[in-house]
């Protein structure tokens, strides 16, 4: 781009500035020379007004109350609020912030990366409680901590997570970047170590991951199969040690980037719907139930409903931005779900 400068700086000085600097009507009748100085000068002052105005005139997309899944109701049978509209009154987050409309474990730092094995844990909710959950998983389980955080505060619950990032916790290899993810086995090694040592009453789990590969990693031909075995396997261990397993629905996949969509499309937001059987489709909604069936220690909670909640599934509810990055759904979304959340745990954990 520098290089590339430098033509349109020679033709602007060659045909533009040099032909007035030098220009003898100019050099001989000095207002005219004041005259076109003052007028650029001005034109240089007004642009720099519309600049600094321009923010103002922008529509304030937090100005509507964010109600978000609170519009469908504590149970979520009020469908039909949470239906594809054209238009809303705001949006919050606003769309071009979504992907830092995060929970807080990722600025706490408790997020493992891809690269790392070692388990790093945070403690949320009530650090005294007498009921101790246990949040594991990849970032598909991470994204409910601010209902969890908060429930578990008012629940005395104390919450401990263990996530890594893109990494399954199940007994099994998957790929990553198209190589055995050495370090996700490696991570649920030593997390699942951890749990036994120090046993929680509950382990929240979820995930993102469709499939796995074969036990020595030499191909991927043993897909879901692979996949679920291995879940089963690590729940199956939990439960022999008196954990019980509470598995969280994956949530649907849009097959798109929202908040992109969104922002491009404040008067037409039905652009940005997906068929909900199309996004449970590409979730992995399918591996998981097959994992937790006729497991009797393992309960599930599905929250789709309150996440699309009519057939085609609506970018904004209750003025609030579902997604924030892929099928993540942003905090604040997640923040209104709590009421849902804690209706559908509390005959699970007490």
């Amino acid at each position: 781009v520098a290089v590339l400068s430098v033509i349109p700086a020679w033709l602007t000085l060659r045909l533009v500035e040099d032909p007035i600097r030098f220009s003898a009507a100019f050099s001989k009748i000095p207002r005219v020379t004041l005259a076109m100085g003052a007028s650029f000068s001005l034109a240089g002052v007004a642009v720099g007004v519309v600049l600094a105005w321009a923010p103002s005139l922008t529509p304030d997309l937090s100005a509507a109350p964010a109600l978000g899944a609170s519009v469908l109701g504590s149970d979520a049978t009020n469908r039909s609020a949470g239906a594809p509209v054209d238009r809303v009154e705001g949006i919050t987050p606003d769309p071009l912030h979504a992907v830092d409309d995060v929970p807080e474990a990722y600025p706490d730092g408790c997020q493992q990366s891809q690269l790392d094995s070692d388990p790093l844990s945070c403690e949320y909710g009530d650090e005294d409680g007498d009921v101790t959950v246990a949040v594991v998983g990849d970032s598909k389980i991470l994204q409910w901590l601010p209902a969890f955080d908060a429930i578990a505060a008012d629940s005395g619950w104390r919450l401990i997570t263990y996530t890594k990032s893109a990494c399954p916790f199940a007994a099994a290899l998957v790929e990553h970047d198209g190589k055995p993810y050495e370090s996700c086995s490696e991570w649920n090694t030593l997390v699942m170590h951890e749990l036994i040592s120090n046993p929680p009453d509950a382990v929240f789990t979820s995930q993102g991951r469709r499939e796995a590969l074969s036990a020595d990693g030499s191909d991927s031909t043993d897909g879901p199969e692979a996949l679920i075995d291995g879940l089963k396997e690590s729940w199956s261990t939990l439960n022999e040690a008196g954990i019980d397993v509470v598995v969280f629905q994956d949530t649907p996949s849009p097959g798109m980037q929202v908040y992109e969509c969104v922002s491009e499309n404040l008067e037409d937001l039905t652009a940005c719907t997906y068929p909900r059987p199309d996004g449970e489709r590409r979730s992995a909604a399918d591996v998981l139930h097959a994992a937790a069936k006729g497991m009797s220690g393992v309960k599930f909670v599905d929250l789709n409903d309150a996440i699309c909640p009519t057939l085609r599934c609506s970018p904004v509810i209750g003025n609030v931005l579902v997604y924030r990055q892929g099928s993540h759904l942003t905090a604040t979304y997640v923040k209104t779900l709590r009421p849902i959340i804690e209706q559908r745990l509390r005959p699970i954990v007490r």
